[in-house]
């Protein structure tokens, strides 16, 4: 064999090598998705900042607003709600389309419109409020042997955890199994991802990672102990 059949000799296992790594990834990287798959603990919004979704204002949701300027309250009040229309009422400047804005980007736009009435600039304060009834931003439904089985409403922080979740549901049943708690999250696409966790672990070995975040439509169960 010459040496040019022994280059192409070479070149054609050094290709073969590549396609069975190439395939070898393709295959792990189907076996991390599916039912047995994790969360990536986070949102989808944008400008989150932090990789989590944030709260914003929506239809129904209930908050305050107090507007101070140098150093005297010129108003503080909790009743105000945001219309079907996206829109709310407030003093002096009237109806103010909120939808879709964040805490932060809400006071900012409340400060240039409050700011031509003053001449100092205005320091406004803004705060989500939790209502009586279903929360604007979802629920997920803790079932299985908790005392209290049924829907738990997000915070407009929206930072409920799964020991949160079972906490809002009055806590473990006494025969509840803590160490195989199954989380079902359906996807944009449909698709449900699940996964296991075992609450002990995060007071046992600090592991907090146990203790995902949930998101609106994840459902927690928690089985029985099997004794």
């Amino acid at each position: 064999m010459t040496g040019f059949e022994n280059s192409i000799v070479v070149c054609i296992k050094e290709v073969a090598r590549v396609l069975r790594g190439c395939a070898l990834l393709l295959v792990l990287s189907g076996c991390a998705t599916g039912s047995g798959g994790s969360f990536s603990d986070g949102g989808s919004s944008e400008g989150s900042g932090n990789g989590y979704e944030q709260a914003v204002f929506r239809s129904g949701v209930l908050f305050s607003v107090g507007v101070e300027v140098g150093g005297e309250k010129e108003f503080e009040s909790e009743d105000f709600r945001v219309r079907e229309t996206g829109d709310a009422v407030l003093p002096i400047i009237g109806s103010v389309n909120l939808s879709g804005l964040t805490l932060a980007e809400a006071t900012d736009v409340l400060v240039g419109l409050y700011k031509p009435y003053y001449t100092d600039i205005p320091i406004v304060r803004m705060q989500f409020l939790m209502d009586e009834g279903s929360s604007p931003w979802g629920y997920v439904t803790v079932l299985g042997r908790v005392r209290k089985p049924g829907r738990v409403s997000l915070p407009p922080t929206l930072d409920m955890t799964v020991s949160g979740a079972i906490q809002e549901a009055d806590g473990f049943d006494t025969s509840a199994n803590m160490t195989a708690i199954r989380i079902t999250r359906t996807g944009k696409d449909h698709v449900k991802t699940k996964m296991t966790v075992n609450i002990n672990k995060i007071g046992e070995d600090g592991d907090a990672g146990q203790d995902v975040r949930l998101r609106a439509g994840d459902v927690v169960f928690v089985p029985e102990r099997i004794f």
